[in-house]
């Protein structure tokens, strides 16, 4: 959706919200009549700088940001704003801006500009919709829909793989609903997202052959019950029908076509290129004030999608018992769950892979000055990747296996202080790597610090040991060093500063690769409850035999909160006004 035209939409929804009749029906004898109009909210600006010595610069040398979030209070009308541009030119992200407003009152809020509304995990979640939505939620009774242009996540994630290049997109319109009735504990829900892409509107880019039109119908239900306050039982499904090219010459309507696929073509678009999948899981169990356990299911169809979200890791079945628990008086405590995990749902892969899965964190406290705890998961729910950095780099990766363990010992009571020991080992899988076969990496990470805490001179000191292995499928790359922080503050705690220097020995292949020292200055001044400034340094500084390169980056913020009534004016009996 273009900007130019997303005021007309907000004037609209809110002339939709507020017609004359309903404004004289309001009791307006509970609001505010000495502050009628409230603007509250806050505003920042910041700026970026980036310098480079010896290597190409990664990004460019100045950006800057500006964002604001005001809400206006009008005769208990809230109408909260979010308005926020980037001008960035870098590996990660171009400019953009986002511009939205969702006025509400009492059980009605609407939405107008990038919307981002969470419905459903299977079928809408996540992604930004550029337009409008209303919820409504009287009692026990909830509706929500929205209609407009649905962000393409591959716009998203494009300038990692190709610079500064945008991969070209489709104009995807979309429109979802969800209706449903009763409590949180108590509920049943109702999910509809339908999405198309326009193949004769596209954004600009080099990839147009890549990149096909699409078109999605979704269909979720979703339940829970709650019997005597213990007992719950829910379940949440989801039906996805899409066509990965709606130009696909290949038809498959005859008349030997099923019942089903045939109504669906009166729908949207069905070719070749149209799959049916289902995605879902169901949970049973009781819960208790210190007790809890439950069985789980969870399935996801192979090739599982839906436009409304981002990402799946599907072809999967979980078979899972889950259980927490906390003893003598909370001093051990634990969550986590337990079970079998299958593939190839549809029998198409050669072979079949099922495997034990767990996931858990234990917590042992058996005083104020000893914390242990471990955790351990071979498996994630979540669907999204994110970025990891990795030897240095960023890298856009989903974790799938996590195992580590902490130890904390304070002491000290005049000069309080701190041991901790951490061991941790992530399995990432790159997303975007052009490695064929095999794309996990392995971190091994390990750190000793050492922690002290002199309140009376406001002065916090932290150093520690560090090694980070990071096991690539063609490489292996090693570090270990040591590093220093200190923090402060001054003038009644109204400035902050803390300052850190790290320097490590660097390997690559169990052969010498140089060394890296990096530092860090960050300063915060809280001039008042309204108004704080940031400034934050950061330099690397990598020696290698080969060559060497200095990186310099820089931000700085401001911040303004805001919180101003509009007070009527008011005249006095004894007011006159004359004329000369």
């Amino acid at each position: 959706m273009k900007n130019s035209y997303l005021f007309p939409i907000c004037i609209y929804w809110l002339l939709a919200l507020c017609p004359s009749a309903n404004i004289q029906a309001q009791n307006l004898d509970n609001f505010d009549k000495e502050n009628p109009v409230k603007l509250s909210g806050n505003i920042s600006l910041g700026s970026a700088f980036y310098h480079a010595n010896g290597i190409e610069n990664k990004r460019s040398p100045f950006s800057y940001y500006l964002s604001a979030n005001p809400t206006i209070t009008l005769y208990g009308f809230n109408i909260p704003m979010s308005f926020t541009y980037r001008d960035q030119q870098g590996s990660l992200s171009n400019p953009f801006q986002r511009l939205s407003i969702s006025p509400s009152w009492k059980w009605i809020r609407v939405h107008a500009g990038d919307v981002r509304m969470g419905l459903n995990p299977y079928i809408y979640s996540g992604v930004v919709l550029k337009g409008g939505g209303i919820e409504l939620s009287p009692k026990l009774f909830r509706f929500s829909a929205a209609y407009g242009t649905l962000e393409n996540p591959l716009a998203q994630i494009d300038t990692i793989v190709a610079g500064l290049e945008q991969l070209e997109t489709y104009k995807r319109q979309a429109m979802t609903i969800l209706a449903g009735v009763g409590s949180s504990s108590n509920y049943v829900e109702l999910n509809f997202l339908r999405a198309k892409d326009d193949p004769l509107a596209t954004t600009p880019g080099g990839f147009h052959e890549f990149v096909k039109a699409e078109e999605n119908i979704a269909l979720g239900a979703a339940f829970k019950f709650t019997l005597f306050k213990r007992f719950f039982v829910s379940a949440n499904v989801a039906s996805s029908a899409i066509t990965a090219d709606q130009n696909s010459p290949f038809e498959v309507i005859d008349a030997n076509s099923s019942e089903a696929l045939q109504r669906l073509d009166n729908l949207f678009t069905v070719n070749l290129s149209t799959r049916i999948s289902f995605a879902g899981d169901a949970d049973v169990g009781l819960k208790f004030r210190h007790f809890g356990i439950s069985a789980n299911y969870r399935r996801i169809d192979p090739q599982y999608k839906s436009l409304g979200t981002l990402y799946f890791q599907e072809d999967l079945e979980n078979y899972t018992i889950r259980l927490n628990f906390s003893l003598w008086k909370n001093k051990i405590k634990f969550n986590g769950s337990g079970g079998i995990q299958r593939n190839n749902l549809n029998d198409l892969r050669s072979f079949t892979n099922e495997r034990k899965i767990a996931n858990g964190t234990l917590s042992l406290i058996p005083t104020k000055w000893f914390v242990l705890s471990a955790r351990y998961s071979n498996f994630q729910t979540d669907r999204t990747p994110g970025f990891f950095n990795v030897s240095d780099t960023l890298r856009y990766a989903q974790t799938t296996d996590i195992k580590g363990g902490t130890m904390r010992f304070r002491f000290g009571k005049k000069i309080p202080s701190s041991i901790t020991v951490s061991a941790n080992v992530q399995s990432l899988v790159d997303v975007l790597s052009n490695i064929e076969g095999n794309r996990t990496i392995d971190n091994y990470i390990g750190n000793l610090s050492y922690n002290l805490n002199l309140k009376e001179k406001r002065i916090n000191f932290t150093s520690g040991l560090q090694y980070i292995e990071n096991q690539f499928p063609d490489r292996n790359n090693q570090r270990y060093g040591a590093n220093i922080k200190v923090g402060t503050n001054f003038l009644d705690k109204k400035l902050k500063l803390n300052v850190g220097t790290a320097y490590h020995y660097n390997f690559e292949d169990f052969i010498a690769d140089g060394n890296s020292f990096t530092g860090q200055i960050k300063l915060n001044y809280k001039r008042s409850k309204l108004i704080t400034t940031g400034l934050n340094i950061n330099f690397l500084h990598r020696i290698r035999a080969i060559e060497s390169y200095q990186e310099w980056r820089a931000t700085a913020k401001v911040s303004y909160r805001f919180n101003t009534n509009f007070k009527k004016e008011t005249t006095t009996p004894n007011q006159n006004n004359t004329s000369n």
